[in-house]
């Protein structure tokens, strides 16, 4: 038998405990990047300051009228759908900029997805129909144009009735 000498045994390893905590955190970071950007857009958008303070005072001078509402399919396969309809200033003022909260319900009445959007409105450019922001084409006291809302996805527990408007922020000229 031969004695154990350093020359014979093989170097002993420690284990690599920063290796493991850099690997732990790591993981700890991707689950929480995860559920951040998969939280129903509901719970991303009630935290907006201009959700969360109310409707804005001019709201009630700027009527949606004439709502329809549309799916189509985009280019990479996915379903994007519009609100689409008439918006009208009665107001005295232009407004260059408007933001909704949108709420859609269940069949029990309840909250399955809220979302706050910029208004875009219709534009005649050429024989095309296009939607800009206010700013480009502010709507001026007592005028009427067409709007659309733009969704990437709508939950389908929706109710398919049209959703609530609340106009939460207006900005003027």
């Amino acid at each position: 038998m031969e004695p154990l000498s350093p020359a014979n045994n093989p170097p002993e390893r420690g284990v690599a405990w920063p290796a493991i905590g850099a690997g732990v955190l790591l993981v700890v970071i991707a689950i929480g990047a995860i559920v951040l950007l998969t939280r129903p857009s509901e719970q991303r958008t009630a935290e907006t300051p201009s959700a969360a303070a109310g409707p804005h005072p001019y709201g009630e001078r700027l009527q949606f009228a004439d709502l329809k509402m549309s799916e189509v399919e985009n280019f990479v396969g996915g379903k994007v759908t519009y609100l689409e309809g008439q918006l009208a200033n009665q107001g005295d003022r232009t407004v260059n900029g408007v933001t909704v909260e949108i709420v859609f319900r269940n069949s029990l009445g309840e909250v399955v997805q809220k979302e706050t959007l910029p208004v875009k409105v219709h534009e005649q450019r050429g024989p095309y129909v296009d939607v800009t922001d206010l700013k480009a084409a502010p709507l001026k006291s007592g005028e009427t144009r067409g709007f659309r809302l733009i969704f990437d996805h709508v939950t389908t527990d929706w109710n398919r009735e049209y959703p609530a408007i609340t106009v939460v922020s207006v900005s003027f000229q």
